[in-house]
Order: C-alpha cells, then sequence, then structure tokens
C-alpha cells in the first residue's frame, strides 16, 4: 500500500496534522535564503553617518538619495549651526512671537 493510500484511509484529523506540517516545513525550507544586507554612508551635518538595512527584498534604487533628503531636512529643521534653520528662527523669537 502506498503512503497516499495510508493517508486517505487515516482518520481525517490525521491527515490535517500531516498536511499542516508539511505545509511549515515547506514554509521554512523556503525561508533559508540570506536576507541581503546593503551599506550605506554619506556626510551630514558636519558629520558622517553609516546605515546598514538587512532587506529581504530588493530596496528602492533611489534609497541613499532618499535617506539623503531626508537627512537634510531634518539638517535645515534642526541645526543650531544655520542661521535659517527653523530652531534658529525660533531661538531668535522674542515671548509671545510666533513662528511663521
Amino acid at each position: 500500500m502506498t503512503l497516499a493510500a495510508r493517508l486517505r484511509k487515516a482518520s481525517k484529523p490525521l491527515y490535517k496534522v500531516i498536511l499542516a506540517i508539511a505545509v511549515i516545513a515547506l514554509a521554512l525550507v523556503g525561508c533559508s535564503t540570506k536576507p541581503e544586507v546593503i551599506e550605506l554612508s554619506g556626510t551630514k551635518m558636519g558629520t558622517t553617518y553609516h546605515i546598514k538595512v538587512v532587506a529581504d527584498q530588493l530596496p528602492p534604487e533611489d534609497l541613499h538619495q532618499r535617506i539623503d533628503k531626508l537627512l537634510s531636512v531634518v539638517d535645515n529643521t534642526m541645526s543650531t549651526y544655520k542661521p535659517t534653520s527653523e530652531l534658529s528662527r525660533f531661538n531668535r523669537m522674542a515671548v509671545g512671537q510666533n513662528l511663521e
């Protein structure tokens, strides 16, 4: 008697357990690939940055540019060295004055 015939004769709960084990085993085998590690670095705010991205799928091609743009936004908002930054303008405001 073949394994398939034995499984058909087995009780339905046992059949479902075996099927579940097979599905889990296949899922684990499919997860055996290592994720890609992408290393990015650059300069911003008078220093350097280093970022490691662990990706299980391909990241956007412009990831480095997106990160650089976001760091520029932070720099232009929070810099105490740039007189035009939002934080610098806030620090120069008089009491009761609103930031535009």
